[in-house]
């Protein structure tokens, strides 16, 4: 285990107050206050449904570290960084087809992996991956075919 993730291990336990090996919102959100920092439980609840693949929104040690990976990569007032490095699940800066399916499902987008695939083969790296930016184009693109979409039903 790297040392970060050492740290990140010891401060799980710390907020983990009532030892189910799990951080709720909750606690998560009192850590914060304890430490002078104010979030909006809102965001705190939808970031954690991005990382956590539970039904309820609880983060084990392993989800726990994800979460750190991203406050320290990404640019938390861009949006789309955030959702870059949650989909990010095995930390190598990139994005291969399996994450980014399940980003957009988490997204609540209706995909399915062959058409992910296809478009992979299509705009993917030499590695079979996608960088931050092509990742944004993406992203970009989804959200305004969703306005869009919900202006012409309105």
């Amino acid at each position: 285990m790297r040392s970060s993730e050492q740290v990140h291990l010891k401060m799980f336990q710390l907020i983990d107050t009532n030892k189910t090996g799990y951080i709720s919102v909750d606690e998560f959100i009192h850590a914060l206050h304890s430490r002078g920092i104010i979030v909006d439980r809102a965001n705190i609840q939808a970031l954690f449904r991005l990382i956590c693949n539970r039904p309820e929104p609880e983060l084990n040690v392993e989800m726990f570290i994800h979460l750190m990976y991203i406050f320290e990569m990404a640019d938390t007032t861009d949006p789309r960084a955030i959702l870059f490095r949650a989909a990010d699940i095995n930390h190598t800066g990139k994005i291969n087809p399996q994450e980014f399916y399940k980003i957009l499902r988490k997204l609540s987008f209706e995909v399915d992996k062959h058409a992910i695939d296809v478009l992979f083969s299509h705009i993917a790296q030499a590695d079979g991956e996608i960088d931050y930016d092509v990742f944004s184009q993406i992203i970009d693109r989804l959200y305004l075919e969703t306005q869009t979409r919900h202006a012409q039903q309105a």
